[in-house]
Order: structure tokens, then sequence, then C-alpha cells
């Protein structure tokens, strides 16, 4: 049995142990089972053996959406922290760490965005910026020309972070914030349309 909960504490472990022995008890049948947090679950999603035996064999006995919508909102808080970090590193000239906060920002807001939608996360930076597109883009929902600036901030924030010979200007930070600007636009209308469906 796999059971996916908001976060792993100590008391989780214990009643699911508990649980796990009274349904023993009540079946005449031994259970085992493994405890996960959900985001653990959807970062092992893909190319996962044990999670697609799980998905193609499984049973879901019980899900409460909530933790999921609230992980969701936890990420995109997170977002717009990197964001606000990214501009005071633009405005004090710190035009590397500006870019390199910028993308992380990009990142975490692609996080939200698939998740919203029940999907496992990708392993890769390049793999959410795939992902996203193959869930919003190419089903309609948002234009195709913001995967273009996803890449293009993906590319500027490798260069920030790995390249020690590429001079970040001004002109990269504000393209990479403007793409997050962009991105969280979209994640809010996304957002205000899952809680309000039409």
């Amino acid at each position: 049995m796999l059971v996916v909960v908001d976060r792993v504490t100590d008391d989780v472990r214990r009643i699911v142990a508990e649980a796990v022995f009274e349904a023993s008890i009540i079946s005449c049948e031994p259970i085992e089972y493994i405890v996960m947090s959900l985001e653990e679950y959807r970062m092992r999603g893909l190319g996962n053996s044990f999670i697609y035996e799980v998905e193609s064999h499984g049973k879901v006995l019980y899900c409460d959406p909530k933790p999921e919508k609230e992980m969701v909102k936890r990420l995109m808080e997170l977002a717009d922290e990197y964001y606000n970090y990214s501009l005071r590193c633009m405005h004090q000239l710190m035009y590397r760490p500006a870019v390199d906060l910028g993308q992380n920002a990009i990142e975490l807001m692609l996080k939200a965005l698939i998740l919203a939608r029940g999907e496992a996360l990708p392993r890769s930076h390049g793999g959410c910026i795939y992902r996203f597109g193959e869930i919003y883009v190419v089903r309609g929902e948002v234009c195709r020309d913001i995967i273009t600036k996803l890449y293009r901030a993906l590319e500027t924030g490798n260069k920030a972070r790995y390249d020690s010979e590429y001079r970040p200007v001004e002109a990269d930070a504000e393209e990479v914030i403007q793409t997050y600007m962009e991105l969280r636009e979209i994640a809010y209308k996304v957002i205000k349309k899952e809680e309000n469906p039409q």
C-alpha cells in the first residue's frame, strides 16, 4: 500500500502504522505500506517502476485534493519570493544573481502549474518547460511564444550559474524577470480558472 501525504512526520507514520495494523486484523491479511510525501511522489513519478505499478494496477482508496492545492499555492508564493530577490539584485546592479534567482522563480512557477493539473514533476529544468508546454501550450490554453522565452531564460540562467566567463548585463536580468512576470500572469489565470470552472 502506498500512502501519500502532504508532509511525512512521526505522527503520520504512527497513525498509518496503527491503521494498517487494524486493517490487517480486520482483513486477516498482512499489509505492507510505504509512506511518501506528495512532493516525493510527484518527483518520482516519471520513470519510477514502483509508481508505475501503483498507478497502473493500484486503487485509490481516498484522495484529498487540498494538499495538492496547498503545494501549488506554496510554490507560487516561493516563486514570488525568488522574483522579489531577483528584482533587488537587479536594482543593486548584481546581474548574475538577478538572472539566477529569476530563473529559479520561473522554475518554481512552472512546477506549480504542472502540479495544478495533477501531473508528475520532471527532474530537470528543461523537463519542466517541456511538460508545461505539453500540458498548456499543445492543448491550446497558452500561447506558444512563451516557450521560446522560457528556454531563453533557462539558457541565460545556466550561463549565469555555470559559465564563469559570462557577464550578464541589465538586459539579461530584465528579460528573465519579464518572462517570470508573463508566466506568473498565466499561472494566476490558470489557477483562477481551476477555482471557478464555468
